[in-house]
């Protein structure tokens, strides 16, 4: 397999076709593209990549970093989660950074510190800045490619043959045209990253402004011996920083100025566990650094040429924070090999600038202990890589103000390929590009996708479910099938066209007449319901008074006051009344057989002739509603209703429903006087006692003759 990975810059285009073959990997093709013409204008980006791709030739998969694309770096902890959760709390965190049609472009990773808490490295791109340069890419020919962040990217070159090995950190400095990528990796792993804005222009921004012009200042950038000697000023600061005899052995010091603590050490993440001193004599500039703040961009204040050089200072007493080692060391301890680049001097107009490299490199190494909550950084060697790697001077100036070895790093080192670049160290970022797909097995590759979410998923939809090729396959074969029998059913189906519409008309007429009938059965339905409620309406009524007067005789100490009819002449629905009123007794008739005749409100007093208790009182009305309840219609051969039941229930309350006198009813219930309400309901009518089960034959036409005999 083989993947082209794209690393477009501010200045140049880079492309590497990284293919593997078993174990081996080897390099296919590179090269690079101006992104300025020759009158030194900007060509289109489309224009650009295709130019590339014609000498290139991408193949496979196409991973880019675009560094027109603004990202933002953060590190989030989080508790130790299932993965659902923890990606559902990993997008509430980021949320906040969707722009304004709510898409998000981030990715993440989990960064490898031993903790008790997971440390998350968060990646956040602008959607409208990624859509942008795919529309480019897209223009160019280049369809779906994976976008990285460059930084990160640049960390997977250091796979196939890492420049440090066991516990042993390092970092790799990226120095593009505008920005520049430092990256903290070690034990195989990437640790972190950030970019920063100094980068190989204010080089020559620098070189401009001390007299010489732009194309030249280009050139000089790459070109060393003694075109680049420097004349050094002994009024300068900054060459004061320089070694005065630049004819002796320009040994760079060892990374031992850094003074650990053994007690505090953590032996199982090979990251020391107390902050290095990464620089033996620091300016008197002072690299601020809040390290809550994730994504701040730390800028070094450089002392003007004419002002004298303050006192070496740590680089991490330079950020303002406490300085966890014993004491700084301002000179080597010991010698170590040279470094790879050719050591040269500085040129002293380079300096100021590459101070602010230096500042930088100093402020991100604070600002990654601060977001990895670590005790400490021990490094043990920088690499140069990008355009910027190969500035004479400029890897002798950071080994002696880092106080550890500074070497241009080589992509390819363990990668198989028939003529390498002259500047290798360029292609840096575009090899990790490659090698971060997940096709080449590394095992802590950094592989980002800072697509927008939607993008994603519609690739994905597209490009990973299955089921749409099973659908299109099925429809294949459903088509085949319907076209062999499609000929043989159209006539059949034809007769039974003609067949439906007929049956459908004799339907719609029938249906119709049905309604109808249903219609007139309703409304005659509800007619012979009235019609038998008022009939029956004034029959319970007076048979309520004669069941009240034939218990006179054996209750005279009661007397009725009122008789009041509810829903009497009507059908009424008593099972709603009742559970309107909060009876418990269900009260339920069907309607289709029975008609609900209502009930009878029946209030009176009660009064003796001496007090009595209550138990005597309820007593002797329970008696009486009693027989009230079960008090049965008399014999009549008309309407065959003899021994039937005139109520189905009551419902008593023994209290006054007024309450107007509540202490004129206390005293004529203590004098053996009380009020009472009870209320009777009638029994349902079965509707067979009010229709006749003759069958009365159909009305003549009009026009017809009479039947026969009538």
């Amino acid at each position: 397999m083989a993947v082209t990975g794209l690393d477009v810059g501010h200045r140049t285009v880079r492309a590497c076709v990284i293919e593997r073959s078993g174990k081996t990997l080897r390099l296919r093709a590179c090269g690079e593209v101006s992104r300025l013409d020759a009158m030194g204008e900007p060509k289109p980006l489309s224009s650009v990549v295709a130019e590339l791709d014609a000498i290139v030739s991408f193949s496979g998969p196409v991973v880019c970093a675009v560094s027109d694309i603004s990202a933002l770096v953060r590190f989030v902890a989080t508790l130790p989660l299932p993965p659902d959760r923890l990606a559902r709390l990993l997008r509430l965190e980021l949320s906040q950074h969707v722009d304004g049609g709510g898409d998000l472009a981030a990715d993440t990773l989990v960064v490898p510190i031993p903790s008790d808490e997971l440390m998350h490295c968060c990646f956040l791109a602008q959607p409208a800045q990624v859509y942008g340069a795919l529309v480019d890419l897209r223009e160019a020919g280049v369809r779906s490619p994976q976008v990285h962040f460059g930084p990160a990217a640049a960390y997977n070159a250091t796979l196939p043959l890492p420049p440090v090995r066991d516990s042993a950190l390092a970092l790799l400095v990226d120095i593009g045209s505008a920005t520049t990528g430092i990256t903290l990796f070690g034990e195989d792993r990437m640790l972190a990253c950030r970019q920063v804005p100094v980068g190989g222009d204010a080089f020559t921004d620098a070189l401009v402004a001390a007299g010489r012009d732009r194309a030249g200042a280009e050139k000089s950038k790459r070109v060393a011996g003694a075109a680049m000697a420097p004349t050094i000023n002994s009024d300068d600061p900054f060459a004061k920083m320089l070694d005065a005899g630049l004819t002796r052995d320009p040994t760079p010091a060892t990374p031992q100025a850094a003074l650990a603590d053994p007690s505090v050490s953590s032996p199982d993440s090979g990251i020391s566990s107390s902050f290095s001193s990464v620089s033996s004599s620091a300016s008197s500039s002072s690299a601020s650094f809040d390290s809550g703040d994730h994504d701040e961009i730390v800028i070094t204040d450089l002392p003007h040429g004419d002002e004298p050089a303050a006192p070496a200072v740590s680089a991490t007493q330079a950020t303002g924070l406490p300085t966890p080692i014993s004491a700084a060391v301002t000179r080597p301890v010991e010698p170590t090999a040279p470094v790879s680049l050719q050591v040269t001097a500085l040129d002293p107009d380079l300096t100021r600038a590459a101070e602010a490299l230096f500042g930088q490199i100093v402020s991100s190494l604070t600002w990654f202990k601060a977001q990895l909550k670590l005790k400490g950084i021990d490094l043990k060697m920088v690499c140069l890589a990008g355009g910027g790697a190969a500035l004479p001077g400029l890897a002798a100036y950071l080994s002696r103000r880092l106080s550890m070895p500074v070497q241009a790093f080589d992509p390819f080192a363990g990668i198989e390929a028939a003529a390498k670049p002259e500047h290798a160290h360029e292609y840096t970022t575009a090899t990790g590009l490659a090698l971060s797909h997940p096709g080449f097995r590394f095992r802590h590759a950094v592989s980002l996708d800072l697509r927008p979410d939607t993008l994603v998923r519609r690739e994905l939809w597209r490009s990973r479910l299955a089921w749409p090729f099973v659908a299109a396959a099925c429809l294949a074969f459903a088509a085949v099938f319907a076209c062999l029998t499609l000929y043989g059913q159209h006539e059949a189906e034809r007769a039974s066209l003609a067949n439906y519409a007929a049956y459908q008309s004799s339907y719609d007429a029938l249906k119709k007449k049905l309604d109808e009938r249903e219609a007139e059965k309703a409304a005659l339905d509800d007619d012979l319901r009235a019609i038998a409620s008022r009939i029956y309406a004034g029959r319970d009524l007076l048979y309520t008074i004669r069941a009240l007067k034939e218990r006179t005789k054996d209750s005279s100490e009661l007397w009725v006051t009122e008789l009041e009819t509810q829903s009497v002449g009507k059908d009424a629905d008593l099972a709603s009344e009742a559970k309107r009123m909060g009876d418990v007794v269900r009260v339920e008739t069907n309607r289709d057989t029975a008609i609900d005749r209502g009930a009878v409100k029946i209030s009176g007093r009660v009064k003796f002739a001496s007090a009595s208790d209550d138990r005597l009182r309820l007593e002797f009305l329970n008696k009486w509603r009693q027989w009230i309840e079960e008090w049965t219609l008399p014999t009549a051969s008309a309407t065959g209703e003899g021994g039937s039941r005139l109520f189905t229930r009551s419902k008593e309350f023994v209290i006054d429903p007024t309450h107007k006198d509540e202490a004129a009813l206390k005293a004529n219930t203590s004098s053996g006087e009380f009020p009472w309400v009870v209320t009777f309901y009638f029994a349902p009518t079965d509707l067979r006692q009010v229709t006749s089960v003759r069958t009365v034959p159909p009305a003549p036409a009009l026009g017809s003759a009479p039947p026969v005999g009538r």
